[in-house]
């Protein structure tokens, strides 16, 4: 009733001006029949009444969502006082967007950074292995092939230990239609097991695929199968032509999968052999990201990366990576991405 009352207030108050006009008669004729003039008995009928004015604000009161009529009342209000300022106006209405504005993107940075876990199985044991220089300030540096090889084999404290090169490429598609640029990234062959993905549909890189005389194989982002292959059921084994050389596609990755870059649409195995340089030069550039998972209780993970560090500076204190100031850490995956 009380909705009904607000929406048509001009009806009820048309409703309660005639109740109290029956009122107001009735009372008159009453006083009539007690022997009064029929001044004195409407004059009486108005003592006894009261004001009328007052009287139908009430019942409109009671029979109404009242703070929906003060709501609407300040509406009026502030937008009349709006339109005789606007240049007051316009400066109130920018700050409260950039007010809101700015609160709304520092919560979304502040939960997917730091509140949202990582969408991958056991995040928590997801970690970034990096190199730091205490003499050149350097921190959360990349490995070369050798170190990680080596880290690799000897490493006890976690269930896998992968990479990726640092840098994202640029890679052109062709075939089934026009060229198109796409993003790239070259991962190690156990990517998908450290991080605990399964693909869409087909299958992850297998352990031969990831060597320097391995054949060439992707795969590729849902959003690209679709666009791109028209979402083939069957595009497994199939053959896409990237940078002018066919490679096998053998998975799909799920939606919303953008580990290590987001855009990323393709991703290819040897993350070494990055394309913009000589292959002379991959072995001893330090281009790859490490990360890896620990296994359950793993408290001495930082402890090992000591060991094994100090044995790499011992037996290739040639090397750039091997040089006085160097050293190993762990870290939270969640901190890189």
């Amino acid at each position: 009733m009380g909705w009904r009352h607000f929406f048509r207030r001009a009806e009820r108050v048309a409703e309660s001006g005639q109740e109290l006009q029956f009122y107001l008669d009735a009372e008159t004729e009453d006083n009539i029949a007690r022997g009064m003039s029929p001044e004195e008995a409407r004059s009486a009928a108005r003592r006894k009444l009261g004001n009328p004015t007052l009287i139908r604000e009430e019942v409109y009161r009671m029979n109404s969502i009242g703070f929906l009529e003060t709501t609407w009342q300040d509406i009026r209000y502030s937008l009349r006082a709006m339109c005789k300022s606007p240049f007051f106006t316009l400066a109130v209405v920018l700050t409260l967007a950039l007010g809101i504005g700015g609160n709304s993107a520092m919560f979304t940075v502040i939960r997917t950074v730091l509140l949202k876990p990582l969408e991958y199985s056991d995040p928590n044991r997801l970690v970034r292995l990096s190199l730091e220089n205490v003499h050149q300030h350097v921190q959360g540096g990349s490995f070369s092939v050798m170190r990680l090889a080596e880290m690799r084999t000897s490493a006890k404290s976690f269930t896998g230990v992968g990479a990726f090169l640092k840098f994202s490429e640029n890679v052109s598609l062709s075939g089934r239609g026009e060229p198109e640029a796409i993003k790239g990234a070259r991962v190690s062959a156990n990517f998908l097991d450290i991080l605990g993905v399964k693909p869409l549909m087909g299958r992850s890189f297998l352990p031969e695929e990831d060597v320097a005389s391995g054949p060439p194989v992707a795969m590729i982002s849902a959003g690209l199968w679709k666009r791109r292959f028209g979402g083939d059921p069957q595009i497994a084994g199939k053959t896409a032509t990237l940078n002018s050389t066919p490679y096998t596609i053998v998975g799909v990755l799920p939606d919303g999968f953008s580990f290590p870059f987001t855009g990323t649409d393709v991703w290819v195995t040897k993350p070494a052999e990055w394309s913009i340089l000589p292959a002379r030069f991959w072995p001893f550039l330090t281009l790859l990201n490490g990360f890896g998972k620990l296994k359950p209780q793993a408290s001495m993970a930082q402890a090992e990366l000591d060991v094994l560090n100090g044995q790499y500076i011992h037996a290739h204190p040639e090397r750039m990576d091997a040089k006085a100031g160097v050293s190993m850490r762990v870290a939270p995956l969640r901190n890189q991405l």
